[in-house]
């Protein structure tokens, strides 16, 4: 990760291939982040679609890791916790600082603006 530490400026007294090289070894760097991130990344879609263990009996059950978490979530949604039901209220796109709400606008005030934008006189 990029600190005051480890960056190196470019200076008059380092030449210019110095430069390059040392460009070249973040560039590098960046991407091997960015792969790792990724393998991450895959890794988990990987166990999410793979089959959950039954408690009970310790086998494979007939749910996904991601079917089993659903499940989990909502039931404790609606055994009343609140944090749960935020999450599933988040998840489907219903978070009220999202939503989009339309008011009716003073037709002066939206001559007045597009004067403002346009530059027009009045």
């Amino acid at each position: 990760m990029a600190n005051e530490q480890n960056l190196v400026p470019f200076t008059s007294d380092q030449s210019r291939e110095e430069a390059m090289k040392n460009g070249k070894k973040g560039g590098i760097a960046s991407g091997e982040a960015r792969r790792a991130r990724k393998t991450l990344r895959a890794e988990l879609e990987m166990l999410l679609q793979s089959y959950a263990v039954d408690k009970k009996t310790g086998k494979p059950s007939k749910r996904t890791v991601q079917e089993a978490m659903v499940l989990s979530l909502v039931t404790k949604a609606v055994g009343g916790d609140t944090k749960a039901f935020e999450i599933i209220r988040d998840t489907i796109g219903e978070k009220p600082a999202e939503r989009i709400t339309l008011a009716e606008i003073d037709p002066k005030t939206i001559e007045e603006v597009e004067r403002m934008v346009t530059g027009r006189d009045a």
